[in-house]
């Protein structure tokens, strides 16, 4: 055993777990409480610790590069500036933190790992602001998640610098706006994960430098309106989920910019209206998703564009009638969901011009079987799911497999797709949304 007053080696074994450190002259290391696994992995979890503890010199040689410090379960108040300089880590990870404690970060808290820091992962902690240049010029930064964690505010500049980030997941959090620009900075950023906020107003440059960008979550919020060219940047964006929000109507302004998008996902929104020519432009989509909204009447002309349209999602709507040529353009179209909707009939000039649908599903729906619907059980047509409600012979068979069918082969019952049916708005609705309807034009 050593001499009293020099320092001591200690090698400690837990399990798996090993850490070697060295007691300073001066006092002693307040890191020397946490263990490293694998010599990859400074474990600091569980501690009660308030402060981020000092990596001294002679604990983390600066040679090392760590896979990661866990800092998880403690009561933090505080990371201050440059905390981490005496050690040289790839990831930081700080979960379950003492909610009743707001922990506070500096804005230069990750000073010295600039060009190793890969991931910052913060879960279920309180953290009310991310302050302005928190991320600033950490070159390796790749993985930001911040999730459940109260957020309120992100102020601007926040992410200045971090222009090789590809994932932000600021999910289950409080924030209200997202305010111009302030995302600027990822150029790089390819995924961004805003659900379960309470956002209701996003500025029409809050996106405007994510030119990269792939997929945009923005679901279960509180947004009733987006403002003009909101998405006009996102060239390249391919997945927009704005369901679970309090839209009401959607316009061709909302979603210019959009050509490449290929799965818009408008779901759970109070939508009652939908203009002509809204997604006019989105010539690359190919599944729209509408269900469980409170649309009662499609416009002629609402999915003008939409030629590369595979699947469209119309179920749990209150949809009375399909107009002549609704689908007109959709050479692509396979698949339409219409069930639980209030459909007595099915259209077959709503599907004039589009050859290679092949399912059309309407169980649910009050379907009154005559020879209107004739034009269903023909083999050479889509085929079309649901059940027959009426007459009361028909009720509860499948609506193409009516043997009655075969006597509307005698009759004159095709229907004229020549001539577009006039649709109106209900009173109330054109009251509420009178200063919309020059779209429409």
């Amino acid at each position: 055993m050593a001499s009293e007053g020099k320092s001591i080696l200690l090698f400690v074994l837990v399990g798996s777990a090993s850490f070697v450190f060295r007691p300073t002259t001066s006092g002693d290391c307040s890191s020397d409480r946490c263990y490293l696994f694998a010599k990859k992995i400074i474990e600091c979890a569980e501690l009660e610790l308030t402060v981020v503890p000092d990596f001294c010199p002679e604990t983390t040689p600066n040679l090392t590069v760590y896979e990661e410090i866990d800092l998880s379960k403690n009561k933090l108040k505080r990371i201050g500036s440059s905390v981490f300089r005496q050690v040289q880590v790839s990831s930081i990870k700080v979960w379950d933190n003492d909610r009743k404690t707001n922990l506070t970060i500096h804005p230069k808290a990750f000073r010295g790992l600039e060009n190793v820091l890969r991931n910052v992962s913060f879960r279920n902690s309180s953290i009310p602001e991310l302050p302005s240049g928190l991320f600033r010029n950490l070159l390796k930064l790749r993985h930001i998640f911040m999730k459940d964690d109260r957020i309120r505010v992100l102020q601007k500049g926040v992410f200045r610098g971090a222009r090789q980030v590809e994932l932000v997941n600021l999910e289950d959090n409080l924030l209200q706006v997202l305010d111009d620009y302030v995302f600027g900075g990822l150029v790089k950023l390819k995924e961004l994960r805003l659900s379960k906020n309470r956002i209701f107003m996003v500025h029409s440059n809050a996106f405007s430098s994510l030119r990269d960008l792939r997929d945009l979550d923005l679901s279960r919020n509180k947004i009733r309106d987006l403002q003009p060219k909101t998405f006009y940047s996102l060239k390249n964006l391919r997945v927009l989920d704005l369901s679970h929000n309090a839209i009401a109507a959607l316009f061709p302004l909302m979603f210019r910019g959009l050509q490449n998008l290929e799965d818009l996902v408008l779901s759970h929104n109070p939508i009652i209206l939908v203009a002509r020519d809204t997604f006019s432009t989105m010539f690359n989509l190919k599944r729209l998703e509408l269900q469980k909204c409170k649309l009662t009447y499609l416009k002629p002309g609402v999915f003008n564009g939409l030629k590369s349209l595979r699947h469209l999602l119309l179920h749990h709507n209150q949809i009375r009638s399909l107009p002549n040529e609704l689908f007109s353009g959709l050479g692509y179209l396979k698949r339409v969901q219409l069930e639980f909707n209030e459909l007595t009939t099915l259209n077959a000039c709503a599907f004039d011009d589009v050859d290679d649908v092949e399912e059309i599903l309407m169980t649910g729906n009050p379907v009154h079987c005559d020879c209107l619907m004739a034009w269903s059980s023909r083999p050479d047509t889509a085929r079309v799911y649901g059940k027959c409600q009426t007459p009361l012979t028909s009720k509860g068979q499948n609506i193409t497999q009516q043997i009655k069918y075969d006597v509307c082969t005698n009759m004159d019952y095709s229907v004229d797709c020549s001539q577009q049916g006039v649709y109106s708005f209900a009173s109330n609705d054109v009251m509420k949304y009178k200063n919309y309807f020059r779209y429409f034009n």
